[in-house]
């Protein structure tokens, strides 16, 4: 678990106002006129809880610090991490950094002594950067200074690198820029990618629910077999038990080999086959739960669509089908629609963490921008949602303590 529960920033953006705000644990929306920073303040976020320089060179801001909750829900710490880059603007200061520009770039002097006449070139920022800035975190300790927890995603996935679409080194030939065919299938193999990871995040869950199941039934059956009393919990007819207890036998790969007229007879007068049906409903609500962000998803996806598409997340694949057309590509999705499943999908994958979302609201109908945040929380309550936008469609239905100006 990583949130951020409050951030100072000076000179964001080239600004003289110190932005200096505490978080919610749920949702924070930040808004501000073009050139206020908002693009510079999630990538600071989102670099700060990594404890991450890449990029930063190019970031407007003097000093930003973070504080942060880390750990497991109910044991977390509060780190705060501070970042400085004051020393970019002090080129007299810089000096002292030679010998790591050095070390990082020999390939720029080809030289083995070192001098005072310094190339230009050395006094590149992305040059001087990853020597000269670093996050430090109080308390210091190898556990507390590493990458955290955190899903990001910049406006570059919706229109790659620049405004172009994105480029790609072919291995041992030159760089190639997307068409945009291409494209939509690179971020159709994105949501793909994502979902893969997740579905087989889910699947191991359900298997250990599986196993905790077939445990807690031999206890089940030890218990009843020794004190044979029963306190029930479910009624259900013998043949719902006898569905109930064959599903899960084909869960785990198992043939019963009792019929419906030898499991009725077993089930109307032994505590013990209802303590066993007992710790399966027990076991089936668990798997239920485990997989109720991807139901989630699929129910909120299909109510956006209005029924004329249907996502399906049932297996390790994401499909789409259309009413009378079959099978759709994802490739094949309006942007809108790709970018609504991609910000639901990483939402349920950020967990209890922080997910930071630089305008969600690009190709997105103003419909969809004012549901948009409700069903991220109805996807993942846990997760902290941190967002910069325009749209008036997203700040909406927000509570005002939800949302910040920049």
């Amino acid at each position: 678990m990583a949130t951020v529960s409050r951030v100072r920033v000076e000179g964001l953006a080239g600004q003289k106002k110190i932005i200096d705000v505490s978080l919610n644990p749920g949702v924070n929306v930040f808004y501000g006129a073009n050139g206020s920073g908002k693009t510079s303040f999630l990538k600071l976020l989102d670099r700060g809880i990594r404890a991450s320089v890449e990029g930063l060179h190019r970031v407007r801001f003097n000093v930003a610090t973070l504080e942060l909750k880390a750990g497991l829900p109910g044991r977390s710490k509060s780190l705060t991490r501070t970042i400085d880059r004051t020393p970019l603007q002090d080129p007299a200061l810089m000096r002292k950094y030679r010998r790591a520009i050095l070390d990082r770039q020999e390939h720029l002097l080809r030289v083995s002594d070192v001098t005072d006449d310094f190339s230009p070139s050395l006094f590149d920022e992305s040059v001087i950067a990853p020597a000269v800035l670093e996050w430090t975190t109080v308390p210091k300790g190898k556990e507390s200074e590493r990458s955290l927890g955190v899903r990001y995603l910049p406006t570059s996935r919706i229109t790659g690198h620049q405004g172009s679409y994105p480029r790609v080194r072919n291995r041992g030939g030159p760089v190639e820029i997307l068409d945009e065919a291409q494209y939509d299938q690179m971020f159709a193999e994105t949501i793909q990618g994502i979902w893969e990871r997740y579905s087989r995040r889910e699947l191991v869950r359900v298997r250990e629910i599986q196993q905790e199941g077939i445990a807690a039934i031999l206890n089940s059956v030890i218990a009843r077999s020794q004190d044979g009393h029963l306190k029930t919990t479910y009624e259900l007819s013998s043949r719902e038990a006898y569905d109930l207890v064959h599903r899960f036998f084909l869960s785990q790969n198992i043939k019963m080999k009792a019929n419906l007229k030898q499991f009725t007879s077993s089930y109307e007068r032994e505590n013990v086959l209802r303590g066993v049906v007992e710790e399966i409903i027990d076991v089936e609500e668990k798997i239920v739960e485990a997989q109720r962000p991807s139901r989630k998803i699929e129910s909120i996806v299909d109510e956006l669509f209005l029924g004329r598409k249907h996502l399906d997340l049932a297996s390790r694949q994401v499909s789409i089908e259309s009413s009378g057309h079959g099978n759709i590509p994802l490739e094949l999705l309006s942007s809108g629609e790709k970018q609504l499943i991609l910000i639901l999908l990483e939402t349920a994958v950020a967990e209890k963490n922080a997910i930071i979302i630089d305008e969600p609201e690009l190709s997105m109908h103003v419909d969809w921008q004012r549901k948009l945040v409700d069903a991220m929380r109805t996807v993942n309550p846990d997760a902290q949602i941190i967002i910069a936008t325009h749209s008036p469609e997203i700040l909406a239905d927000l509570r005002p303590s939800e949302i910040f100006e920049l």
